[in-house]
Order: structure tokens, then sequence, then C-alpha cells
């Protein structure tokens, strides 16, 4: 009973703190950067701007796993592959948070495209699944999410995302709310090695937070990131490594109060499309 009171008493914690449920499953490369990441042009913007998903001209299949301050209750686990296919790009993506006392699972079907050579959007229909063991029940609903990004010069980029606009509840054995979010972000291209990324993010049942990061880049292939947000306060920095078709990136993300949030992922591109 003590266990479950705890556990209990950490997602709260939790889902104050980080706007985490639903949300799907934010890469490494976004951990590292202090979850700045909407401007990242891979297969997970499938879950956080699926505009970036029109920029890959590769087939890729990816996993990831990140673990919230070191407990298995609070795993995200995902996969994802993206391909080119007429008229622009799609993806296919899923996520579970949680374990088999309680799950939160997102599963989505994106697709973006290349308006002009300085406009990308995207879209995505969403899946939203909670579910409890010990016969308490569980909850889905369909929602969608949309997303752009624009080139507003050769340095200067500009980024907008939101999920569940319409405020889809999920409905079932048991009600649940899933939370309505927007995302507005820019990146900063200093040189070919050095990129700045600032991001504001508001959901309607949370705090807005800002975060900010940094990537730098030796030879093509290796990745150097650090970044700060202002809630929950928590810094993060990660490493990432580019073999031939094999992207393997890491990534870890020091909460104030709860400690260590790891995270880690691996892209392999089956195929070029060109």
């Amino acid at each position: 009973m003590k266990r479950v009171i705890f556990f209990l008493f950490l997602m709260g914690i939790f889902f104050q703190v980080t706007s985490q449920n639903w949300v799907g499953y934010r890469s490494p490369r976004s951990a590292g950067m202090a979850h700045s990441g909407m401007m990242e042009n891979n297969i997970w913007s499938a879950f956080s701007n699926p505009a970036g998903l029109a920029q890959i001209k590769t087939t890729i299949v990816g996993a990831g796993v990140n673990n919230r301050f070191l407990m298995k209750e609070f795993s995200n686990k995902a996969l994802a592959i993206s391909s080119e296919v007429p008229g622009g790009v799609m993806a296919v993506a899923g996520s579970y948070f949680g374990d088999a006392s309680y799950s939160e699972q997102r599963y989505n079907l994106a697709f973006a495209k290349q308006l002009n050579r300085n406009f990308w959007t995207g879209i995505s229909l969403d899946y939203c699944r909670l579910t409890q063991g010990g016969g308490y029940g569980s909850a889905g609903a369909f929602t969608f999410s949309a997303g752009l990004l624009t080139r507003l010069n050769d340095q200067i980029f500009f980024g907008a995302y939101a999920f569940n606009p319409l405020k889809m509840k999920a409905g079932g054995q048991v009600q649940a709310v899933i939370p309505t979010w927007m995302r507005l972000g820019l990146a900063y291209i200093f040189s070919q090695e050095l990129k700045l990324e600032t991001e504001l993010e508001k959901a309607n049942n949370q705090t807005a937070t800002l975060s900010l990061g940094a990537e730098y880049i030796i030879r093509q292939n290796i990745f150097f990131r650090v970044g700060v947000n202002t809630l929950p306060g928590s810094w993060s920095f990660g490493v990432g490594l580019r073999l031939a078709r094999l992207r393997f990136d890491m990534a870890t993300e020091i909460h104030p109060t709860l400690g260590l949030c790891p995270n880690a992922g691996i892209l392999y591109e089956l195929k070029t499309n060109e």
C-alpha cells in the first residue's frame, strides 16, 4: 500500500512539472537541449512538430526509450518509421509511457509537405489511450495536431505547433482529460557547426515554460548538446553519433528535485529515396 501511495504522489509531481501526459516521445536530441527540439527534422517530429518530417529524404526507422527519475514506472518507449510518399512525407509512430499498473499511449499517423523553398507544414491524426491495471478501466480518444516551420532568412527559422486544439477528452470505462498545448520556437544558425534553439511551451493545465538549447557539430558526425528550461528548472546535456546510415543519441536531464532522466534512441536509414 505504501508503494502505491508513493507512486501516486510522484505521479502528481510528475504531471504538475513536466506536462508529459500524451506528449508522445521526445527524442534524445530534444532531451539534450532541455526539450527545445520542436525545430528538429527527424522521425520524432511526428510527436513534436510534424512539419519537421517534410525535410526527410530517406526511409528511416527509429526506437527510443527514456526513464524519468530512474523509475521503471516512469519509462517511455517509442517506435517510428517515416518515408517519402507521393506529395510529401508520411510517418507512423507510437509511444508507451508507464507500466502494467498505469500507462498512457499515443499513436499517430503524420503527413508533412514542403510548400515552397522556405515553408513546411504537417498534420497528424493521434489516438491517445489511458490504461489502468487492477480492473480500474481504460479510456481513449482520437485527436489531431498540426505544425509549421518557416525560414525567415539564411540563419533564422520559426516554428509553431498545436496539439489537441479541439480539446478532445478520452472516454470509456473512465474519463481522462487530454491536454491542449501550444509550442512556439526559434532556431538561430550561427555556423555549420553551431545552432541555438529556444522554445516556449504552454499547456492549458500547466504554467508556460521556456527552454534554451545549443547543439555543436564536429565533422558532421559527432554532436554535443546542452540545454536549460524554466520549469522545472532542469539542466540537460547529450551526445550524438552518426555512422553511415546509423545514428545513435543519448541525453540526460537533471531535475532539480527528483534527479536524473536518461534518454537514448537509435535511427537507421533503410534506403535513400533519390
